[in-house]
């Protein structure tokens, strides 16, 4: 019985041994077709630097926006280490679409950008107050630049 135990355990490390020297960070990569001209299978027919909507959401969203940006326009984008230790993400995209497409205002101030308008889309890793919106839309039909249907 100690024999067979210490075969089992003398396969299970050689295994191990095995499978932890033969792979190369390289080979985790996906395998390009030869005649595969894109490496960014995501695409929207149609969809160009000058008509990307307007995106605008929470700073913890924003390496994620980066990332959609990045594969819907075929563009590539690397992380990269921080002086403070942590990630960010860097694209190949245009600084001024970035700049002009691209925000993030934070939870709070990407939600009201969407209410005026000047965002197209938010991304947020939380919902809005409810009496912010309230507040927000208050003031507007006070202003009245918003009709309230009855």
């Amino acid at each position: 019985m100690n024999m067979n135990r210490f075969s089992l355990i003398t396969i299970l490390v050689l295994f191990a041994i095995l499978f932890c020297t033969t792979c190369k960070k390289e080979d985790n990569q996906p395998i390009k077709e030869e005649n595969e001209e894109d490496n960014h299978p995501v695409k929207i027919e149609g969809l160009t630097l000058k008509n990307f909507p307007f995106i605008d959401g929470s700073t913890s969203t924003d390496p994620l926006v980066r990332i959609i940006a990045g594969e819907l326009l075929g563009y590539d984008y690397h992380w990269l280490p921080s002086l403070d230790h942590s990630w960010y993400i860097q694209t190949d995209l245009p600084k001024g679409f970035v700049e002009q497409h691209l925000k993030s205002s934070q939870t709070h101030y990407a939600f009201i950008n969407l209410i005026n308008k000047s965002a197209d889309l938010i991304l947020s890793a939380r919902a809005m107050a409810t009496v912010t919106i309230i507040k927000v839309v208050r003031r507007k039909v006070q202003a009245g630049r918003v009709a309230l249907n009855e």
